[in-house]
């Protein structure tokens, strides 16, 4: 059964917030899923990598090292704030093909699968193997956060306008009906510690339009450590939640870009 929809003033279709069975898209729009331990205390990333290659190195053979910046997006009650820095050096283990790596640091590990996405059943195997490999020394080490993440890129119909396939912003009567720009930052918490960042944007309209849809869930109290399994209980329900917000934030015609 799809999820109950509703109109909104623009006669667009939005999705209730009671979210109902899962949607299973055949052209889905994810070019990223990450989820990532980051732990309460530093790592030695390359003693990591090494070990967890010795285990599952039929899965994941080849061993790379990159170095680069991220970036961080803020809300607070003073407005958004975006702050660039160097990233820590990553340790990858990926896979023959590079659609699955394994990802370390001195402070965390993530597991990521790249476009094509292969679904959150296969992403789920990839996660629970990756997981039963961990060290027993980093196995009882507290998780300080886990963060399950999606980042999706969506290219729109020539001529589209971007505000037809989101429910996020809704536009006030008296603008201009052509959306040509977008840009949208939320930041919401929980009181069971689970945060949620959402980014999206579109590109220039000079361009060929993509909207650009990156929503982050993490969870940063009572994950207790990996030996102890309580994170999997924790990335399913931030997975859910991911979900229904996404489902949450688009229309049907969104929807039918996927099928």
């Amino acid at each position: 059964m799809p999820p109950k929809l509703l109109s909104d003033l623009s006669g667009r279709s939005v999705v209730s917030a009671q979210m109902s069975e899962r949607i299973i898209y055949p052209r889905p729009p994810i070019v990223e899923a990450i989820v990532e331990f980051r732990f309460a205390v530093a790592l030695d990333a390359s003693a990591l990598a090494e070990q967890l290659l010795a285990r599952i190195r039929h899965r994941y053979p080849r061993r790379q090292e990159q170095t680069g910046t991220e970036t961080t997006v803020t809300v607070e009650p003073g407005g958004v704030s975006a702050k660039t820095q160097p990233a820590p050096s990553v340790i990858f283990l990926a896979s023959d093909d590079e659609l699955r790596r394994v990802g370390c640091t001195s402070w965390s590990l993530s597991l990521h699968v790249l476009s094509p996405y292969p679904g959150w059943e296969r992403f789920r195997e990839q996660i629970d193997e990756v997981m039963a490999a961990v060290p027993k020394e980093v196995s009882g080490i507290p998780i300080a956060a886990l963060t399950v993440r999606y980042i999706d890129q969506v290219p729109l119909p020539e001529g589209a306008d971007p505000g037809d396939y989101l429910t996020l912003a809704p536009r006030p009567h008296s603008l201009p009906n052509m959306t040509t720009s977008l840009h949208f930052v939320l930041q919401s918490d929980d009181s069971k510690g689970t945060r949620a960042r959402l980014f999206v944007a579109s590109s220039p309209p000079a361009t060929k339009v993509e909207i650009l849809y990156d929503l982050l869930l993490q969870r940063t109290t009572n994950v207790g450590c990996v030996a102890d399994g309580l994170w999997p209980d924790i990335v399913e329900e931030l997975h859910v939640r991911q979900r229904d917000v996404f489902e949450e934030s688009i229309t049907d015609r969104m929807r039918g870009l996927f099928q």
